[in-house]
């Protein structure tokens, strides 16, 4: 009897336990995918940089640095013998601080030598090129210049380019008026210089008349 009473009381917990009722299980949410970078046109991602940073896919051509220098009023250095044929050529011969002005004017950045590495593909391997080491006046023969951009179109670091770009714009204005002040006290000198020289010269002819 009592062997009996045992297994009915088993077999209703067992029923008791069949019988209650599931927890609904709970979802998670799904694993939001990550966001996709896409380079800009005309650029590739730097590999292993974070945030991400961008290069130009191509080096600066002559026609672009000459665009440059016109929409920034600068004249070309005299030592770059460019002409229109080479317009598509890669601009070589850039000094350290005529690179740096070249991409701050159109919100770039030059690469370090780590990203230089990174992005061998891109450079083409070559040892990196812009080092303080040179100084900032000497110019680097063969060097190509691959700027790098670092923003994107909604990125804080965008207006941080822009105000960089504005106070290049400033610096460039004030060189400017410079240069025209130098022009015009030369032009006074030489004005004066052949006033001068006329006037001896008159002064020699007039008893002859």
């Amino acid at each position: 009897m009592l062997r009996r009473g045992a297994l009915v009381a088993v077999c209703l917990v067992m029923l008791l336990a069949g019988c209650k009722k599931k927890e609904p299980e709970v979802e998670k949410p799904a694993a939001k995918p990550e966001a996709r970078v896409v380079a800009p046109a005309g650029f590739a991602r730097v590999p292993g940089t974070e945030p991400p940073i961008f290069m130009s896919e191509k080096p600066t051509t002559v026609g672009q640095y000459l665009s440059y220098l016109r929409a920034a009023g600068q004249p070309v250095p005299e030592r770059l013998e460019w002409d229109d044929a080479a317009r598509e050529d890669p601009a070589r011969g850039l000094a350290l601080a005529e690179a740096k002005r070249f991409a701050t004017w159109n919100m770039m950045r030059l690469p370090t030598a780590p990203e230089w590495e990174k992005a061998r593909e891109t450079v083409g391997g070559g040892p990196y090129p812009w080092g303080e080491e040179r100084g900032p006046d000497e110019p680097r023969a063969d060097a190509l210049l691959f700027p790098v951009r670092e923003w994107t179109q909604d990125s804080p670091e965008k207006q941080k380019t822009a105000e960089a770009r504005e106070a290049l714009r400033e610096e460039l204005l004030t060189e400017l008026v410079g240069r025209l002040a130098d022009f015009k006290e030369t032009l006074e000198e030489e004005v004066a210089t052949a006033s001068a020289r006329l006037q001896g010269k008159w002064t020699q002819v007039k008893p002859l008349i």
